[in-house]
């Protein structure tokens, strides 16, 4: 895993929720292995409220002209987070709108 981002998200029943995003690398064919590390890595060191309850998956996170991470054009990647998506450019035309 290159990188990782946790977002606050809109939730009808919490008003916000946490969102993982997790820059996997262009050549990855074990994301969901990679995802799966990163959740068990955040139950253990975490509390339970703290965990990430959706994920999602790219080849690289947004990032700004100074290196940081681009949280407003994460947040357009991720919409409102309710599905689980693999958003590598070799896995969009494999999934089902």
């Amino acid at each position: 895993m290159a990188d990782a981002c946790v977002l606050g998200i809109p939730d009808e029943l919490w008003g916000e929720r946490v969102h993982a995003v997790l820059g996997v690398g262009e050549g990855s064919d074990n994301a969901e292995s990679i995802r799966d590390a990163a959740e068990a890595a955040a139950r253990t060191a975490l509390s339970r409220y703290k965990v990430p309850k959706t994920w999602s998956i790219v080849a690289a996170l947004p990032a700004t002209a100074v290196g940081k991470i681009d949280k407003a054009a994460l947040r357009t990647l991720v919409g409102d987070g309710k599905k689980a998506l693999d958003l590598r450019p070799s896995h969009r035309a494999n999934q089902k709108v």
